[in-house]
């Protein structure tokens, strides 16, 4: 080999290497294909319910407890997870002194000493605060209660990250550690982030941001029980990735044999674009997404252990917006509209 042409190849395998390798993945990790197990059909108990504007569902103890985004007052409806009967509103929406403008949640319910409780993250100014709604008390008193707050300094973190245009998501992990994905004009990054010094432990890259399309990586962290480990979906690039808590371990799984590019996406119009993993939940052992890859094909819940590996494939009848689990009935719930709410098990 001359050494011009050991050059072409030196200047070949550097582009390669910065590119994060030539599959095009978006994700700065390696792609797995994970093949697929013979699907297994769930049989879905439907349970009458009638929750004004919900569209997502979380299981804590006694509760299920909905996201109301579309109800004009309320953004938490609280419902007993037996029967579905409303137990109660809150979080209210407005701007007066215990109320919010702004109103998301942050990961699913857990049983604290203090109760069952779960974080919602709303804008005050420019800043964004992750508070602590205390389900338990709110159903005692008959009013919004909230016991804890976390503060994100929007000027601090842009100061850090120049980059930076938006505070996409926090997720509490423990009494000072929470993670939060932080979207570039390029980048999409993870922060842990120490709320009570307000301080970055560290950040790194988690992928490429399209320039096209904003947020092309989307979906929502999820974390294990010892907040050890993340995994998001994504729903227009057909891949679950998981991650650990250092930013090691990056994988991307799927049941395709290369990923989904940026430029795919980007070349296809918005209104012919698949939408594949749309909804997740975790438990301490397994991983649930809802995948629809195709409107004539039946819609599917692929369980995957936290490792990565895809262990069963569940056929639904229907599509729904969220699955949440109860760890300790082993019930599994999906949600497809305020009115239409279905209970099932998964197999052992």
């Amino acid at each position: 080999m001359n050494i011009f042409c050991r050059g072409l190849w030196a200047v070949g395998f550097m582009l390669f290497c910065a590119c994060g390798g030539s599959n095009g993945n978006v994700y700065k990790g390696e792609f797995r294909c994970e093949e697929r197990p013979e699907p297994i059909r769930l049989v879905c108990e439907p349970l009458s319910a009638e929750i004004p504007g919900a569209v997502v569902g979380y299981v804590a103890d006694s509760f299920y407890v909905a996201y109301t985004m579309m109800d004009p007052d309320y953004r938490i409806a609280v419902c007993d997870k037996r029967d579905m009967r409303l137990l109660g509103r809150f979080v209210r929406v407005g701007r007066g002194p215990d109320e919010y403008t702004y109103v998301n949640v942050s990961g699913p319910p857990v049983t604290t000493p203090e109760g069952v409780c779960m974080w919602f993250f709303s804008k005050r100014g420019v800043d964004l605060q992750l508070f602590r709604f205390n389900i338990s008390r709110s159903l005692r008193e008959g009013t919004t209660v909230i016991d804890d707050r976390i503060l994100f300094d929007a000027v601090k973190l842009r100061r850090q990250f120049p980059d930076t245009r938006n505070l996409f998501y926090a997720l509490r992990l423990d009494d000072s550690l929470c993670v939060c994905k932080l979207i570039g004009r390029t980048e999409v990054a993870t922060v842990l982030y120490d709320y009570r010094a307000q301080e970055v432990v560290y950040r790194y890259d988690l992928c490429r941001q399209s320039a096209v399309v904003p947020n092309i990586a989307g979906g929502t962290i999820f974390a294990d029980a010892a907040g050890k480990r993340f995994v998001e979906g994504s729903a227009l690039l057909d891949q679950v990735n998981f991650w650990n808590r250092d930013g090691s371990g990056l994988v991307s799984v799927s049941t395709r044999r290369r990923p989904v590019t940026a430029e795919e996406v980007e070349q296809t119009d918005e209104s012919q674009r698949r939408r594949y993993y749309l909804a997740m939940t975790t438990t301490s052992d397994r991983v649930l997404a809802f995948y629809l890859a195709d409107a004539a094909a039946p819609p599917e819940l692929h369980e995957f252990g936290w490792d990565g590996t895809l262990r069963n494939v569940y056929t639904f009848d229907f599509p729904v917006t969220s699955i949440a689990c109860d760890e300790v009935t082993g019930d599994c719930y999906a949600f497809r509209s305020d009115s239409e709410i279905y209970r099932f098990r998964l197999s052992e």
